[in-house]
This record gives C-alpha cells, sequence and structure tokens, in this order.
C-alpha cells in the first residue's frame, strides 16, 4: 500500500503513457454494464453524453483526456448513483470481459457510506491482484473527511485488506476549474491526471 502525499518540490514527471485506465461509474447515458474503450473526448460524448461538470465521473474523463490521456475503459453502472455498492459490485464482476488494463478507478466510492465503500474496497483488491493491476482507491467521504494525512492515516489502519502492493491512494485531491455549475471549482481524484 502506498499513501503519496505530494512532494515539497511541486515537480511534474512526464513521459509515455504505458497503461491503460478502466474507470467504473455513473453517467449521463450510454450502455449498462458494457464495457466500452474510449479514445477521445469526441468518442466519449457520442457514447457517454457530454461531459457533465457536476458529475464526478465525466469530469474525470474530461481531465484524463485534457491531461493527455489515450485511451480509457469505461464501465457505465447507469445514470444515477443508487448510494449502495451493489451497481459498482457488478461491475467489478464484468472486469473478466476486458481484455487488457492496468490501472483500476472507482472514484464514487467517495460519496458511499463507509460500509458500503468497504465492499467495494473488499471486492476490489483480489481483483486486481489478479489482473495485475492498480486499484487507485478513492476513500469513503460520507461518513467521516479523510482529507488530512491523519484522517486518511487512521482510517488505513482501521480497513480491512487494503494495504496490498497493487493499492494506491493519493493526497491532497485536485482542484480544477469548472464551467457552467454554481461553483466555479470542483474537487476530484488525482487518477484524472494521467499516469
Amino acid at each position: 500500500f502506498f499513501l503519496n502525499t505530494g512532494g515539497p518540490t511541486g515537480k511534474t514527471i512526464t513521459g509515455v503513457s504505458t497503461s491503460t485506465a478502466l474507470l467504473i461509474g455513473t453517467f449521463p447515458q450510454g450502455p449498462r454494464y458494457a464495457p466500452k474503450k474510449i479514445r477521445s473526448l469526441r468518442d466519449f460524448a457520442g457514447t457517454f453524453g457530454s461531459p457533465a461538470n457536476n458529475h464526478l465521473s465525466s469530469l474525470i474523463i474530461n481531465q484524463f483526456f485534457e491531461n493527455g490521456g489515450q485511451e480509457i475503459w469505461i464501465l457505465s453502472t447507469g445514470v444515477r448513483f443508487s448510494g449502495t455498492a451493489t451497481p459498482f459490485l457488478r461491475g467489478l464482476f464484468l472486469i473478466s470481459q476486458i481484455p487488457s488494463f492496468n490501472i483500476l478507478l472507482i472514484p464514487e466510492t467517495m460519496f458511499l457510506p463507509d460500509q458500503e465503500a468497504a465492499k467495494i474496497f473488499q471486492t476490489a483488491v483480489p481483483l486486481i491482484e489478479k489482473h495485475r493491476a492498480v486499484y487507485i482507491l478513492d476513500p469513503p467521504q460520507q461518513d467521516a473527511s479523510r482529507q488530512t494525512v491523519r484522517g486518511l492515516a487512521t482510517w488505513v489502519r482501521s480497513q480491512s485488506g487494503i494495504q496490498h502492493p497493487n493499492v494506491i491512494l493519493y493526497r491532497p485531491r485536485v482542484l480544477v476549474r469548472t464551467q457552467g455549475t454554481t461553483s466555479s471549482t470542483a474537487t476530484i481524484p488525482v487518477e484524472s491526471v494521467r499516469a
């Protein structure tokens, strides 16, 4: 398990992408539980709808391509967030249909209660180990805020199974500009910036 809290230099490492991500989440439209590889924002909009600034998974896809991402698998669980782990678990059980991916993202776990998020983590970790992938984990924020290093460390120690070589947790979250919403900025997971 690796907790990256950011370095004091603020330097960025750039390079050629060698990974293909898989994002499981909700989207404004598009097929449910049918993995699709997306190679551009135009490709995304044609299948899942225009990136919505107030919609976390869409905003992450937008940032992924804006920051140089080239291809990502999307597995949509539908158009509405249910507040339970069930749709994401169903998505996890379908990842064997995806030929190859290296990074797993389920960013909407941040909106779940702790108990529901734990179901996803416990299911995802053995699967990513089997697929030799990395899981970028997003801690749930509904029952308590985990925005500080101390808060994150306390939460990690209380979780069973997430301290694993294939699991990464980043801090701090990224603040990005948005348009067309009441707020001009949004806080999103680090995974939206291409690895």
